[in-house]
């Protein structure tokens, strides 16, 4: 599968899921729903990757009130 680089255009992609129905896989995008500035990828348990910052990099984190998607997509 193949996405563009920027979230906005990768929100274009997929059907749209509850974030309270997530799977492994389902992209997660963190901002406003029509602008995006995050995306990272649940992985199971309540978890998600994504790139923190460039001095962090890679990470895996748990979802959180504070940092809640605003709308998760399903591409698989």
């Amino acid at each position: 599968l193949t996405l563009p680089h920027y979230s906005v255009s990768q929100l274009y992609y997929g059907k749209a899921v509850s974030t309270k129905k997530l799977v492994k896989g389902d992209l997660l995008f963190f901002g406003s729903k029509s602008a995006p500035h995050h995306v990272g990828i649940y992985v199971g348990g309540g978890q998600y990757v994504h790139a923190a910052t460039p001095s962090q990099g890679v990470r895996k984190q748990y979802l959180s009130s504070y940092f809640w998607p605003s709308t998760a997509k399903r591409v698989i």
